[in-house]
């Protein structure tokens, strides 16, 4: 299992006082790339609403910033400061070689590969080197985390007592001694799914009908969860790497540290700290805050196009890919998304293929309300013979004309900071598109 912040550490040659020199040309870089990309921002004959630099580190730190057009300069430059806010918090408890912070108006990144194209806009020195006699304070595992992390254990514990069902993962005890909190789980023989979807170096393969099982496993998990136990729980951090498979190839949906308790008669909920992997968390609660069951419906959408493609929708090596969702609803709307499935598949499974792609999207829609509730989702993928709904365009779409792209190396989970976050009112204009044939 990853590390469950899946923070990515600094390469090996960064250490003693260099740590604390990393960190400060980290700051330099990512402080400039704000103020130029605000304002830039401001500038309406250039129309570059975003800033690249490199700085001359050992390795080099490359760093991009960006702002949606529509953004007045003011609120570019609140919007990349709070991000700049959130990257120093994961700096502070570690040494990650790359950070990625977005919001739905604005993005920051900074990495020790270059991940973007052309010359570099900005070209920095490093500062000064810190004296060597400098004390060097290494964060211990947990540390800066640890009333965090009760209260997550503390969470799952109490959760996980109640919830008895075939799709999740049950637990078998715990221990809380001294300092250490251990959770016991029973075991699950194939571990996590990311494992069979993403590394191709395991040699590990799914054929269609596991895949299938695993879509249908992982709904009727979440069908338990939001209506059939007696607490209706969100669980927000539906990915690939929280569903583990057991040795029947059976999903079981792990990792309820993160989940919420909706109360009787209650829909819905706000929360202050958001909290999730992005990638997998919808529009309405990286900008509210908003909390509800259709959360987790648009983690599963993403989970289904992931199964079914094979691909992850926060990372990718193809470096002219934006992001799954975008490459899907391309295909959708050229009438080519069987390219995206496994060729060798009869012609039946490639049909259920097309059907599970087709309620992928129903589920990523930008307004929850169009997204279909769990039930439903189970009614589409059993009832062949069941009409569906047309898609329109998914949250997060990025057309070929966009900057924005995502690291191809890895995935990592977010805390979002949105104190300070300016009112901004988003675009809401969706696109209908003609129905493929």
């Amino acid at each position: 299992m990853r590390n469950k912040w899946n923070i990515q550490p600094a390469a090996t040659s960064i250490n003693g006082p260099a740590v604390g020199w990393f960190n400060a040309s980290v700051t330099k870089i990512l402080t400039a790339l704000v103020e130029q990309a605000a304002d830039a921002a401001g500038n309406s004959t250039t129309k570059k609403y975003f800033a690249t630099g490199e700085e001359d580190f050992d390795p080099k730190i490359y760093g991009l910033a960006q702002c949606l057009p529509d953004l007045a300069k003011e609120q570019c430059h609140e919007c990349l400061r709070s991000l700049h806010n959130s990257a120093k918090l994961y700096m502070r408890e570690s040494l990650p070689k790359w950070v990625t912070t977005r919001s739905l108006w604005c993005s920051l990144w900074y990495s020790v590969r270059k991940f973007y194209d052309g010359r570099s806009m900005l070209q920095l020195s490093a500062p000064p080197p810190p004296p060597a006699d400098t004390p060097v304070v290494t964060p211990q595992p947990g540390e800066g985390r640890a009333g965090h992390g009760l209260d997550q254990l503390h969470n799952e514990v109490l959760l996980l007592a109640e919830l008895q069902h075939k799709n999740l993962v049950r637990l078998q005890g715990f221990c809380l001694h001294r300092e250490e909190t251990l959770l016991v789980y029973e075991y699950i023989k194939n571990g996590s799914l990311d494992n069979f979807l993403f590394d191709t170096r395991s040699g590990n393969a799914l054929n269609w009908k596991q895949q299938y099982n695993i879509i249908l496993g992982i709904a009727k998990g979440i069908v338990y969860l939001h209506e059939d136990s007696a607490l209706r729980i969100i669980h927000r951090d539906l990915k690939a790497n929280n569903i583990l498979l057991d040795e029947d190839m059976d999903p079981k949906i792990a990792d309820f540290g993160l989940a919420r308790l909706l109360g009787e008669g209650h829909t819905q909920t706000r929360t202050a700290r958001v909290v999730g992997t992005f990638g997998y968390m919808p529009p309405e609660y990286l900008a509210g805050g908003s909390v509800s069951t259709k959360i987790d419906i648009f983690s599963f959408g993403v989970l289904v196009l992931e199964i079914v493609t094979r691909r992850s929708n926060c990372s990718s090596d193809d470096h002219d890919s934006v992001n799954l969702l975008t490459d899907v609803w391309n295909c959708w709307t050229k009438g080519t998304v069987s390219q995206m499935i496994d060729q060798s598949l009869d012609e039946y499974s490639q049909s259920q293929a097309r059907r599970c792609i087709h309620i992928g999207l129903l589920c990523v829609q930008p307004d929850p309300d169009d997204r279909p509730h769990i039930s439903s989702v189970i009614f589409m993928l059993t009832r062949e013979n069941m009409d569906l709904q047309q898609p329109s365009q998914p949250a997060f779409y990025f057309g070929r004309e966009s900057a924005s792209s995502s690291p191809s190396w890895g995935q990592r989970s977010y805390v979002y900071d949105r104190s300070g976050l300016p009112a901004v009112s988003a675009n809401g204009v969706t696109l209908t598109e003609i129905y493929p044939r």
